[in-house]
């Protein structure tokens, strides 16, 4: 049972708060399903060089649907494979680069008015 809290209506619409404990572990039967068969796809594609070859989320779903003729959303597919890449910890991992430079290397410079006045 789901217990619901309305306040009342302010200038920012109407705000809802719903304890929803009971409800966040709810069966998911297609997942189950299908966690299987798209972590073996993963799998293989981990072993791939290229990655203009390994799957995407909605190739996954389009050989679930043509050959393993499983009925589920793309939605859910892209969820258990977003899920499944994090914990096979094949995610885009975080990339930056350091901006150190040397003394007069770089010179950054914002628009703005500047009067100069030079010596004859």
């Amino acid at each position: 049972m789901t217990r619901c809290l309305a306040a009342a209506p302010s200038h920012r619409g109407l705000i809802l708060h719903c304890s929803l404990s009971n409800l966040s572990k709810k069966p998911r039967p297609v997942t189950s399903a299908i966690e299987p068969i798209v972590r073996e796809i993963l799998e293989k594609d981990r072993l791939v060089k290229k990655n203009k070859q390994k799957h995407t989320a909605a190739r996954i779903h389009t050989r679930l649907v043509e050959e393993y003729g499983i009925r589920c959303s793309e939605r859910t597919v892209r969820r258990v494979v977003a899920d499944l890449k994090r914990e096979m910890q094949l995610a885009e991992k975080e990339v930056y680069l350091p901006l150190e430079f040397g003394y007069g290397e770089v010179a950054e410079f914002d628009w703005s008015e500047v009067e100069v006045v030079m010596a004859d």
